[in-house]
């Protein structure tokens, strides 16, 4: 092992995961802030109130458990040395750690994997493979957690450990590399056979808005973390302490943008459907307030403003913008 040590290295990581913990508490407040007002619906947003709660609960695990080996290594256990203490990965906080770090990953790629299986028309075969991958990486951390307290060396970095350690991060990744690319590829496929119709371009707000639901912060973070890992630097400690708070922080921002309509909406029911038209042009009889107005993609105002006969929900990606001619996402879940 190289680099900073790993006593430095315990007390630099649990400082930023109390920073990024700070922005995720602040991030969930006012997002179960938004869920509770949809009254009306509320029903509709109980998964993804309980989804958020977990996700701040098990990040708040995270960082009490971060603060509580620090503490022991520096105070209670200090007399054998802290790097001793922090390197014993039969320690149960340890471990325990180890275990939420992994059920919010998992929790992490569902929730990606789902905006993923929606945007293809809710197509099995083509979420298949992430989930296989989900699904063996809480199985390779499940091998790992069990090598821990099974390995006689007591070392983060035994061979046996670090091969089921190993494989959890390189499936972790996996799944999150291959929902970036479904969500990049679908956007844009939707995006061309729009465009090819009006003529138009997606603003940088609609490419952002797309890298956040793909999590891309969370796959650099797993990616940062796989490689310090494998390099046997004690570096990965911090990466591994700071991608919980980052899970969180992605999870709850997919949940915030599909509680403003702010995310990436259904996809048409099929690629192929005819008259994209409709979307470039409101039909007459239309008021001004319906051309312009976003009361037609918000389920709350759907349900007691009537509808005009030609004016149906869009499903499409994107909403033309005829004040500034471009196209944006369309609010819409």
């Amino acid at each position: 092992m190289s680099g900073v040590a790993l006593d430095k290295c315990s007390l630099l990581s649990l400082c930023i995961e109390s920073i990024f913990w700070g922005l995720l508490l602040c991030l969930c407040m006012i997002t179960v802030f938004l869920l509770l007002q949809k009254k009306s619906s509320i029903r509709k947003y109980v998964p993804r109130l309980v989804l958020v709660t977990l996700m701040f609960i098990l990040c708040t695990m995270h960082v009490g458990l971060d603060f509580a080996r620090v503490s022991n290594a520096f105070f209670e256990f200090s007399s054998q040395g802290p790097i001793s203490y922090l390197e014993n990965m039969t320690d149960t906080l340890y471990r325990f750690k180890y275990g939420v770090l992994f059920v919010q990953i998992f929790l992490g790629d569902l929730l990606i994997i789902s905006r993923s299986f929606v945007l293809w028309n809710k197509n099995y075969y083509v979420v298949l493979g992430p989930t296989i991958m989900a699904v063996g990486t809480l199985v390779a951390a499940g091998g790992a957690l069990h090598a821990m307290s099974d390995s006689p060396s007591n070392l983060t970095f035994d061979q046996q450990v670090q091969m089921w350690i190993t494989a959890s991060y390189t499936l972790a990744l996996a799944t999150k590399t291959t929902c970036l690319f479904l969500v990049m590829f679908r956007v844009r496929q939707i995006h061309s056979t729009i465009t090819a119709n009006v003529n138009r371009h997606v603003t940088v707000y609609t490419l952002m808005v797309v890298l956040v639901e793909s999590g891309l912060a969370a796959l650099l973070a797993a990616m940062i973390l796989l490689i310090t890992f494998v390099s046997r630097l004690n570096a990965h400690v911090i990466m591994c302490d700071v991608l919980s708070p980052i899970t969180g922080l992605t999870v709850t921002a997919i949940v915030l943008g599909m509680t403003t309509k702010l995310s990436t909406p259904n996809p048409p029911a099929s690629p192929t459907r005819p008259n994209w038209n409709r979307y470039s042009m409101p039909r007459s009889p239309v008021t001004p307030s319906r051309t312009k107005g976003w009361s037609d993609f918000d389920d709350d105002a759907a349900a007691t403003s009537p509808k005009s006969p030609t004016m149906s929900r869009p499903e499409s990606l994107y909403h033309l913008n005829q004040s500034t001619g471009t196209l944006n996402m369309a609010i819409v879940i």
